[in-house]
């Protein structure tokens, strides 16, 4: 992303191991301006922050190791554990992330000199529908698949990052259902998580 214009995005992230999320930051200066170069150092000489306004535990950081070659930074943000162990997904409130920088002049973005950029971290786990009835939870047809699909295309058709698209799984993916955001976000929805059946 180019910190070039102030606005919104929302995002889909699903934490890694760690309990972490990461965003790869790409800041530019607008044509004509005084140049940027970043630094994250907690001081006078800091070109580059970020504020959480939904959630915040301390742990999160701004660096340049492990970013993608095209990125200026990456923002690992750094989740509250769940019953002790790292979590597994984005709160369901989702995180909202200001990003800001100061370019050589020595002048930090703000909304009034378009350089500022805030970004909403929603979780990639689709919502799920009720359960849906299937004849037998270790054979589950392609028609009951389809019809799960179509049940959770129904409950996601407005999730705030954009209704993701529905797939039967494939390989070892094949007990589950794969959405897939139009980043190409991938979430792996399995198959007995929203089915039930008779016994």
């Amino acid at each position: 992303m180019q910190i070039l214009c102030y606005f919104t995005i929302t995002v889909v992230a699903k934490p890694n191991n760690s309990g972490e999320v990461h965003l790869d930051v790409s800041i530019e200066d607008n044509q004509g301006g005084s140049g940027h170069n970043f630094s994250s150092v907690s001081s006078s000489s800091q070109t580059a922050k970020y504020e959480e306004t939904d959630y915040n535990n301390n742990l999160s950081l701004y660096i340049t190791i492990d970013k993608t070659s095209d990125a200026t930074a990456l923002l690992k943000l750094k989740l509250n554990n769940v019953d002790n162990q790292p979590a597994t997904e984005v709160p369901s409130s989702g995180i909202t992330v200001k990003l800001n920088t100061k370019d050589n002049a020595g002048n930090w973005t703000s909304a009034s000199n378009k350089k500022e950029i805030t970004v909403k971290i929603v979780s990639a786990k689709p919502t799920y529908p009720d359960k849906i009835l299937v004849k037998n939870p270790d054979n589950i047809k392609d028609t009951e698949k389809n019809a799960i699909i179509e049940k959770l295309k129904e409950a996601n058709k407005n999730h705030p990052a954009g209704a993701p698209t529905f797939a039967k799984g494939e390989g070892e993916h094949a007990n589950d259902i794969v959405a897939t955001y139009s980043d190409g976000t991938t979430y792996y929805v399995p198959l007995n998580d929203v089915t039930k059946y008779a016994r």
